[in-house]
């Protein structure tokens, strides 16, 4: 499957079950914007997705999700179904006992994992430094992917801290890398040698047009064509 957004299509090409993939976004890039607007294409496709968010109350996530369904003119009716997860505090166990929860409504309900914020998530193990728990996370969300047979995007903030920077661009575990950053910032090394880099000047459009008829439902609110 593909996203739907020309720069995502470009850097990822199709999605693949088992398969980790990493959003990582300067500090003055908003990565629920980017969040959402990957999350409604996926939808616009019928394809399940679950969206597990740290920075984001699911109110805000609400509101982009609209954003994102007006700015990208798709023209919906018919309903599917979106489980957004708001964890402010959360651990790698939290994730995938949400995911069983989903998956356990049904076969073949989830096809995408969407994860924000991936610095913040708090390992199981104990680890003495930042950068050692992100480097668990990683290698934890590669075998959840492996596990589910699902493709997992995390999205993560790029911090100026170099060792936070580090296990992002040596791990063996993210397939594959897209980094944005505003006109006026300056991405600072160390990145992935192999990340696709873009400004938010780039215009996001969609790969796929056609017109697929859904209604979004977060929690216990209904999105849809008529109500926007």
């Amino acid at each position: 499957m593909s996203i739907g957004l020309n720069i995502f299509d470009t850097s990822f090409g199709n999605l693949e079950k088992g398969k980790l993939y990493c959003v990582c976004c300067t500090s003055h890039v908003k990565r629920i914007n980017l969040l959402a607007q990957v999350s409604i294409c996926l939808l616009a496709q019928h394809k399940g997705i679950a969206i597990v968010a740290l920075d984001y109350n699911k109110p805000d996530m609400v509101k982009e999700l609209k954003e994102a369904y007006r700015a990208l003119e798709i023209t919906t009716t018919e309903k599917l179904s979106l489980w957004v997860e708001y964890q402010p505090i959360t651990t790698y166990s939290q994730i995938q006992d949400t995911l069983q929860r989903i998956i356990y409504r049904g076969k073949n309900v989830i096809d995408v994992l969407l994860i924000d914020n991936l610095i913040k998530i708090r390992t199981d193990f104990h680890c003495a430094k930042a950068d050692m728990c992100i480097a668990a996370n990683l290698y934890l969300l590669k075998m959840l992917a492996t596990e589910y047979k699902i493709p997992i995007i995390a999205f993560a903030e790029l911090y100026p801290d170099k060792a936070l920077r580090m296990p992002l661009a040596d791990s063996e575990y993210i397939d594959k890398m897209v980094i944005f950053h505003t006109p006026k910032e300056k991405v600072q090394e160390p990145i992935r040698y192999n990340a696709k880099v873009f400004s938010t000047s780039h215009k996001m459009t969609r790969t796929i047009q056609r017109e697929i008829p859904f209604s979004l439902q977060v929690g216990e609110e209904i999105i849809n064509n008529y109500r926007l």
